[in-house]
């Protein structure tokens, strides 16, 4: 698997621009002598999903085992060569190592196996390497439009949990907030209306009124102003403002009541200051996911730890979104997930991931799917 893994993290897919029908050609290539049906579906430019699929004896039902392509840009502040694996200490160094190429190669890895060994499995058993997860979710999207995800009962993913089960995660708003004031000269700053002044306190409104609730394995839901941008000149009043506010919501949140009621606060916000009007427009929208209670896959994911490991697995929980907020708009289908990379790690500078974390996940995935 180790080779795997390194001739995955050196090819490049940063997100923009993914470019990961590359990866996808990879992936392909590597399954070719097995019994798989593997394509390579195009999203568009430079941008593919990779689908495997090892057919059961019975149809209409199966998993999935998902993981995504790309990864964030490499930023600064590397010690190592971001593009190329290296090995130090039984970790490995590289963009996407624990974000999340460490917990595909360990799928990838275990589904080859699982399909040369000619045993044909129960139901079937569908290998998804998805692109744009780090943006949009395009790869997502494309694949249950496609119909990939009828009839399977189970997805799982390989995003970073540390070797935990992975039984919820935040949901995820991106709110992009537009104010538009009155530009004055800064000497008469009463003769204009502060397009900045006026979105910056609303930011403050709406981050008290999103925050809040608790999940035992989330914690509260957060609002965080990640994006800001406005004004003229240093001696004018700005009349334009720009803001972006990252929002993460808890399980059982509903994203199209919680957007309406930011539009309300904004417009009463502005009804107490003639002059400035605010606009609210959501550009990311990914539901927060729970794993079913008593999911037969989560009780068999953690039986087989138990037996190789003696002790229960430690459930988890995740702040990020995954592709599984795309999944669940299409299918009613379960999500667990699992995966040997750190969460602490991902989006960082000197990214790396433990290679024994790696051959635990492997080790339960070989098990898991020898039992299907």
């Amino acid at each position: 698997m180790k080779k795997l893994l390194y001739d995955m993290l050196d090819i490049d897919t940063q997100n923009p621009p993914g470019n990961e029908r590359v990866l996808a050609g990879y992936i392909r290539d590597y399954l070719a002598d097995t019994p798989c049906e593997v394509t390579i579906q195009d999203v568009a430019e430079g941008r593919a999903n990779v689908v495997a699929r090892l057919r059961g004896r019975t149809p209409g039902h199966g998993v999935v085992l998902n993981g995504h392509l790309d990864t964030v840009p490499n930023g600064m502040g590397w010690a190592t060569d971001p593009q190329r694996a290296v090995e130090r200490d039984g970790r490995v160094y590289a963009r996407g190592a624990s974000d999340m190429k460490s917990g595909l190669a360990a799928m990838l890895c275990a589904f080859r196996e699982r399909a040369l060994t000619g045993v044909q499995p129960e139901h079937d058993i569908l290998f998804l390497g998805t692109c744009d997860e780090e943006s949009g979710g395009l790869g997502a999207k494309a694949a249950a439009e496609a119909g990939l995800l009828e009839g399977m009962d189970a997805v799982f993913i390989g995003e970073p949990t540390d070797l935990g089960l992975g039984l919820a995660a935040k949901g995820c708003l991106w709110l992009k907030l537009t104010a538009a004031g009155k530009t004055s000269h800064g000497a008469y700053p009463e003769r204009g209306v502060n397009a900045i002044d006026g979105l910056y306190g609303f930011t403050r409104v709406l981050k008290q009124a999103v925050e809040g609730g608790s999940h035992p394995l989330l914690g509260a839901a957060t609002a965080t102003l990640t994006v800001v941008g406005g004004g003229v000149k240093a001696n004018m009043v700005p009349d334009r403002a720009e803001a972006v506010m990252d929002v993460r919501t808890l399980p059982g949140a509903d994203h199209a009541a919680l957007v309406e009621r930011a539009r309300a606060l904004a417009a009463a916000w502005c009804a107490e200051r003639p002059g400035l009007a605010i606009d609210i427009m959501v550009t990311n929208d990914r539901m927060p996911v729970e794993t079913r209670p008593g999911s037969p896959y989560a009780q068999k994911m953690d039986a087989v730890w138990q037996r190789q490991h003696g002790r229960p697995m430690k459930p988890a929980g995740t702040a990020f979104f995954s592709d599984a907020s795309v999944f669940l708009r299409y299918a009613d289908c379960d999500v667990v997930q699992f995966g040997p990379g750190e969460s602490d790690q991902a989006h960082t500078p000197n990214e790396s991931a433990s290679l024994k974390a790696c051959d635990d996940a492997l080790a339960l995935w070989r098990e898991l799917l020898g039992e299907m």
